[in-house]
């Protein structure tokens, strides 16, 4: 055999086998957006991470009470935007954490399915996990949303039992001191003040809104039941913690709320919260795939307003309003107190400074969102500052 021939039919295989391969496998994305309704989703590849925004559209008769939105063409953020990986997903087995978005035990490529949907999927030795955006448009009585579909696969030889946490980084009730509005299936609310471990048992769904806990606010909804997520199949989670996003990540895996503590208690940052979701003891076979579901809904779904959430919506930013000053005030006691250099006392007094001026320009602006009434107690904070 010609030794030039054999290299060149050697050659054609490998070139027909790579063709073969491009066909058969998904091509990588640089990045992609997906609309369902008035929900829109960015996902980025290089971080392997994604924004949500409820979009402007025009009233119909599907949805006559549309969003109208003169904010930037994206529309408005229900996650917080600046950092998109402030919301993701980690694995953990054999009390080892694994980060699938960017440890490097992991490869990831965006794709899109062969059912036309966007996905990440993330590759190591052992386990190979694709995480879906399922667009679900919602009709009258129907929320627009995403189901996120995490197929989880054991690639390896033996059986594997890990647990799964989704943090999500809410973002849009956070300066008003909406940090959930938990649903209860008796049709209550329930708008939390501090951090909070969720009754699975009792609640329906998590709201976020920017300044307003009445069923018509628009904003983001996480739905605890199948019926509740307009009968999309979900995984119903073992636990739900509505707690401080940082506080989160530096306490552990299972993090468990302490008793009266609220969203911005010091060191921690201010107003900052996060709803997770925990899933454990998910047992996958050699060769077999695990589906967890969890959806993000658009609100309004087109439902009456209530009295009852107009009070509850009243007494909780109240309540949330007097924390906040509370912690402020704890804040200004531990800077009067603490051994700081003259820059570090400096930077600090500048950020209380600030924070204070905030709360008072808040109360300013909108008396009838803010009580005015601690406006005595904000301007003695500030002459102790300056």
């Amino acid at each position: 055999m010609n030794i030039m021939s054999g290299r060149s039919h050697r050659a054609r295989l490998v070139t027909a086998s790579i063709l073969v391969l491009i066909v058969l496998l998904p091509a990588a994305l640089p990045a992609m957006d997906q609309t369902a309704g008035s929900l829109r989703l960015e996902l980025l590849s290089a971080t392997s991470s994604f924004r949500v925004f409820l979009r402007t559209l025009g009233a119909s008769t599907e949805r006559p009470s549309a969003l109208k939105t003169t904010e930037d063409q994206r529309g408005i953020p229900l996650l917080y935007p600046d950092d998109p990986t402030t919301s993701f997903f980690s694995l953990r087995e054999d009390g080892r954490v694994y980060h699938p978005a960017r440890d490097r035990d992991f490869q990831r490529m965006l794709v899109e399915t062969e059912n036309g949907y966007p996905a990440f999927v993330f590759t190591s030795r052992d386990i190979e996990i694709r995480q879906g955006f399922v667009p679900h448009p919602g009709r009258r009585t129907a929320a627009d949303a995403f189901e996120i579909r995490l197929e989880i696969r054991n690639a390896s030889t033996r059986t594997r039992t890990i647990d799964l946490r989704y943090v999500l980084d809410t973002h849009i009730g956070e300066s008003s001191g909406i940090h959930g509005v938990l649903e209860l299936g008796n049709g209550n609310q329930q708008i939390p003040t501090h951090e909070i471990s969720i009754d699975l048992d009792n609640y329906d769904a998590i709201r976020t809104t920017r300044n307003s806990a009445a069923p018509d606010a628009f904003g983001l909804q996480i739905p605890l039941t199948t019926v509740a997520a307009g009968n999309i199949e979900i995984t119903k989670p073992e636990r739900v913690v509505i707690a401080n996003w940082r506080r989160i990540q530096e306490s552990g895996w299972n993090y468990t709320p302490t008793q009266d503590r609220g969203f911005s208690y010091p060191p921690y940052s201010r107003n900052d919260s996060a709803i997770v979701l925990l899933y454990s003891e998910i047992r996958i076979q050699p060769g077999e795939e695990k589906h967890i579901s969890l959806v993000l809904q658009a609100t309004p779904v087109e439902l009456p307003s209530s009295p009852r959430a107009e009070q509850a919506e009243a007494h909780a930013r109240g309540q949330a309003q007097s924390v906040a000053l509370i912690e402020l005030e704890q804040r200004v006691v531990e800077y009067e107190e603490a051994e700081l250099s003259e820059p570090q006392s400096l930077e600090l007094r500048l950020e209380l400074i600030d924070e204070v001026i905030n709360q008072i320009d808040r109360r300013l602006s909108d008396p009838n969102e803010f009580d005015d009434s601690k406006l005595p107690e904000l301007e003695q904070l500030l002459q102790r500052l300056e």
